[in-house]
């Protein structure tokens, strides 16, 4: 099959010596990307023998990379960032549903051999929201500023996590983003 160094731009990557591996998507990660130095000392700390490693890959790279790290078995999981977080969802197994309704991935992970998208920015918000109010976010109500960068992500987990009860409102400087949200 095709090999790793084939499918990413930046050649240089050393994966032969560990058991495992995770990796942040995007344009450019190896230029300035900090993900790899939590996650690496997320794994040092827990005694895990695994290592994060920044893929630069291209748009039309994307696809055959996704297939790749599917079947490698030493693959665990990472982080996506720009510009792929909305375009990855396609190529995954499966996607939480409010991810999928935010149309934004920013970490994916196996599970029983299944390559799945989640967005951490939502399950955050909703998580911290939880523990602030103490309680289970069924139908409370939510004031939401600002839809750029994590917004439109937070915005479907907590519409998600209030349910039907709930309210939800959404302000914005640019009124276009409302109508997206």
């Amino acid at each position: 099959g095709m090999g790793l160094h084939s499918l990413i731009e930046n050649k240089d990557l050393k994966l032969e010596d560990v058991g495992s591996y995770a990796a942040i998507l995007g344009h450019s990660p190896s230029r300035g990307a900090r993900s790899q130095i939590l996650w690496n000392a997320a794994f040092r700390g827990l005694s895990i023998s695994g290592k994060m490693y920044p893929f630069d890959v291209r748009e039309d790279g994307l696809a055959r990379l996704v297939e790749y790290l599917k079947q490698d078995s030493r693959f665990l999981g990472g982080a996506v960032t720009m510009p792929f977080k909305s375009q990855i969802l396609p190529f995954l197994d499966s996607v939480e549903p409010e991810a999928k309704l935010a149309g934004a991935v920013n970490c994916i992970f196996k599970s029983e051999g299944r390559l799945q998208g989640t967005n951490t920015d939502g399950v955050a918000a909703c998580s911290t929201l939880r523990s602030e109010l103490g309680r289970d976010l069924d139908g409370a109500k939510v004031l939401l500023l600002g839809l750029g960068g994590a917004g439109s992500a937070v915005a479907a987990y907590v519409a998600t996590a209030i349910g039907k009860g709930g309210l939800l409102v959404l302000a914005n400087r640019d009124p276009a983003a409302l109508s997206r949200a």
